[in-house]
C-alpha cells in the first residue's frame, strides 16, 4: 500500500510473484487488506515507530523493516518479523521471498505476533 520510492520495485517482483498492490487506500480498508497479508514490509529509513506496525502486528502479519531506531526495540528481530539493512535490496528480497513461499513459518509467526 502507498505510493512510495521502492513501486518501481515492485512492479519489478510482480513479474515473479503475486503481489497485490495499492496505490491509496481508504482507511477503513486498510484492516481488510493487513488479513489478506502474509508479510509487512515498511521501508522507513529515518522514522521510529509508525502506526502502520501497531497495526500490522494486531492483524498478527510479521514485518520486515528497517533496522533503525525504535523499530529494534519493537520489532526484535525474528521475534515479530526481521529487521534488513533497507538499503540491501537483495537481504530484503530474500527474507520477504521467503516468508511468502514458507505459509507454514508465516502461520507460526502471525501466532506469536498476535500473543
Amino acid at each position: 500500500m502507498g505510493d512510495g520510492p521502492l513501486y518501481y520495485m515492485l512492479q519489478d517482483f510482480k513479474r515473479r510473484i503475486s503481489i497485490k498492490y495499492y496505490y491509496r487506500v481508504p482507511y477503513e480498508k486498510i484492516v481488510e487488506i493487513y488479513n489478506l497479508s502474509k508479510i509487512l514490509l515498511t521501508t522507513f529509513r529515518y522514522k521510529g515507530i509508525q502506526s502502520i506496525m501497531l497495526e500490522g502486528l494486531a492483524c498478527g502479519i510479521p514485518i520486515v523493516a528497517s533496522r533503525i531506531g525504535g523499530i529494534q526495540e519493537m520489532i526484535k528481530d525474528r521475534n515479530y518479523g526481521f529487521l534488513v539493512d533497507i538499503n540491501n535490496l537483495d537481504e530484503v528480497a530474500k527474507i520477504c521471498l521467503r516468508l511468502i513461499e514458507n505459509q507454514i513459518g508465516t502461520k507460526i509467526y502471525s501466532k506469536t505476533v498476535r500473543e
